[in-house]
């Protein structure tokens, strides 16, 4: 039972999201849990945490289906390239860190359809993700178009993978299983740094997130907002940020930040109301 799978810090987001000029935008987007099956010892010299076999992976993975849908094709092997891949590990990888080279491979055939998705990430090395979803009957795929609805149930095989190059038998870093697959939740609109929700970012929004983390202050109804980095945590790397930002020329502040907005970097951080955005 997914009950007795113990957690872990691994938090994976995929957005394949289509490339420039693409059509009207039909977002598919799915947040799925995974339990570790196998994994080697020495992932720590990729830049990867450790694992163990039952931990737990959580993540978010979304195409655009209108744009990407009459793939190219050859017989029944279709794929849509160009597509941008954003991967986060909660604590270990931020969007700015990595290279992206994201795809969808579509095999509708009588015998049995799959849909892969996945991409190559740069941590100490240029490891390979993918989530491979497949059935035996050939009807969880109806046409060249991509789906707009995946269901689980649909699948005898959900597997989420990690290897790294050049992809030979030693390659292996981890497999497990897909036990979950559900519609992403709407995203609650927020201005990234204003900690606070008062519609400006200044000195009261660093103080709001240091004493929420030091001094028992009351927690951020949007922890995203106080994500001032954008790595997925919230910890005095925020305020620190937020303080460079303001009074010594620091990095600008991630997206949203001008203007409310989704996250467009999905995480864990929760962001259950933000006063001022809709």
């Amino acid at each position: 039972m997914w009950s007795s799978v113990r957690a872990s810090s691994l938090s994976i987001a995929m957005v394949l999201a289509a490339a420039p000029g693409a059509a009207q935008s039909d977002t598919v987007c799915f947040s799925f849990t995974a339990a570790i099956t196998d994994t080697r010892s020495n992932l720590d010299i990729f830049g990867l945490p450790h694992l163990a076999v039952g931990d737990a992976i959580t993540g978010t993975f979304a195409y655009d289906a209108a744009s990407a849908g009459r793939l190219e094709s050859g017989g029944t092997f279709y794929r849509q390239p160009d597509l941008e891949l954003t991967l986060r590990i909660d604590g270990v990888l931020s969007s700015p860190d990595l290279t992206s080279e994201g795809f969808i491979l579509v095999d509708d055939a009588p015998e049995g359809d799959s849909i892969d998705l996945g991409g190559r990430v740069l941590f100490a090395d240029v490891v390979l993700f993918g989530l491979t979803l497949a059935d035996a009957t050939g009807a969880a795929l109806s046409s060249e178009d991509l789906p707009r609805g995946l269901d689980l149930s649909s699948f005898a095989v959900a597997e989420l993978g990690a290897r790294s190059l050049p992809g030979d038998g030693h390659s292996f870093l981890f497999a497990a299983s897909i036990v979950s697959l559900e519609p992403c939740a709407p995203q609650t609109q927020f201005v990234r740094a204003d900690t606070n929700a008062d519609g400006a970012l200044n000195l009261s929004d660093a103080v709001a997130t240091l004493t929420f983390l030091f001094s028992g202050g009351p927690e951020p109804s949007c922890l995203k907002s106080a994500d001032s980095n954008d790595d997925g945590t919230v910890d005095i790397a925020d305020g620190v940020f937020t303080l460079l930002r303001l009074f010594a020329g620091g990095q600008p502040i991630p997206p949203p930040h001008d203007d409310c907005g989704p996250d467009p970097t999905p995480d864990a951080l929760t962001c259950t109301a933000f006063e001022g955005c809709g």
